[in-house]
């Protein structure tokens, strides 16, 4: 989702009011007064499930793999570079399930905690201290591991269908159930974009704002089609 940053007149409040509501945007757009129009607007394919997806095949993730993911994401920011005034930036906002985990780890949190990690300042040197020990550890959803203390355990259960229409409430359902709930979205890589878009506006509409994607694997994906 692209959000539109427009005439932000130097008011930090209202802007990182509006960070928090675009909390879903991959792409931001800055514009208006006092910048005279749009600035700089750029997207690039680095996510972490993409890369995962590339790059990240072994578990723990091996040398050659985190490498390669690396120049991927230097390859990215170069253009970057190229195409926007990044040097004038003095502060990255970084938004979703995977900078929120690295700012807990930063923060030294034992357990997920929004009123910490939401607006926290991380500087660069704790994001590439957290990246550096959390790259030789195995997926923290392997049962054989210890659970992730920010997370908790792990809950699983048999696949059973539920109409789309329905999810809303079924999250809802599940949510008020466990107030700590973190919710994996399994996405089939062939599904179409609107339906994984609008999974995740079923899961903001029930209020369940904590959750992750990752790629639905050959085994679970047969699992699903006998139902």
């Amino acid at each position: 989702m692209r959000a539109l940053l427009y005439d932000i007149h130097g008011n930090l409040p209202a802007l990182e009011a509006v960070l928090a509501d675009a909390s879903d945007a991959d792409e931001f757009v800055l514009g208006g007064d006092p910048a005279g129009g749009p600035v700089s607007a750029l997207s690039v394919d680095i996510g972490c499930v993409r890369l995962t997806e590339r790059y990240l095949h072994s578990d723990p993730p091996a040398a050659a793999e985190i490498a390669a993911a690396v120049n991927d994401i230097g390859a990215a920011l170069d253009r970057v570079a190229g195409a926007l005034p990044v040097r004038a930036a003095r502060t990255l906002v970084g938004l979703a399930g995977s900078v929120t985990t690295v700012a807990a780890l930063a923060l030294g949190l034992p357990h997920y905690d929004a009123a910490q990690i939401h607006h926290a300042r991380i500087s660069a040197r704790q994001v590439a201290e957290q990246g550096e020990d959390i790259a030789g550890k195995p997926y923290a959803g392997d049962p054989s591991h210890e659970p992730n203390p920010l997370l908790g355990p792990l809950a699983e259960a048999p696949f059973h269908e539920e109409k789309f229409d329905d999810l809303e409430k079924v999250f809802a359902t599940e949510g008020k159930k466990n107030a700590k709930l973190v919710v994996l979205v399994k996405i089939d890589r062939l599904v179409k974009y609107r339906f994984m878009v609008g999974l995740i506006d079923q899961l903001q509409f029930a209020e369940l704002n904590r959750f992750s994607l990752a790629p639905l694997e050959p085994k679970e994906k047969q699992e699903v089609e006998v139902l």
